[in-house]
């Protein structure tokens, strides 16, 4: 008595090769063109441009060093005290967003795939 067959096989390789094509599909889809950055609610820059940007509060003292590279963003310095935001490291999905609670930061990636994880915790 044989455990697999052929049409097994075949079955088997079809399945993994539809899996590799979403898969394939997915990743391509989830390019970010830049970042709109908010403080405290308010939009204060939008970003589209390689480079790196500082943030400023109401006193023009840096708050935040944020990256933009690759069409992947990250903070890269920020003056809160367990670096929460700078740990996250680059972010390459439109569904992800850079929080910095203490300085009243939202880093929301721009791009036209909406779908998908909406919520990351550490």
């Amino acid at each position: 008595m044989k455990l697999i067959n052929k049409k097994d096989i075949i079955i088997i390789i079809g399945i993994i090769i539809i899996s590799l094509v979403f898969i394939l599909i997915n990743k391509s889809d989830k390019k970010i063109r830049g970042a709109d950055v908010y403080i405290k609610n308010e939009k204060v820059m939008e970003i589209t441009k390689e480079g790196t940007y500082t943030l400023f509060d109401e006193n023009e003292i840096p708050i935040m060093k944020i990256e933009y590279l690759n069409q992947k963003i990250r903070a890269v310095e920020s003056n809160c005290p367990l670096q929460i935001c700078v740990n996250m490291g680059w972010v390459d999905s439109p569904n992800h967003e850079i929080i910095c609670i203490p300085n009243k930061v939202i880093i929301k990636p721009i791009g036209k795939d909406e779908t998908g994880v909406d919520l990351l915790t550490w």
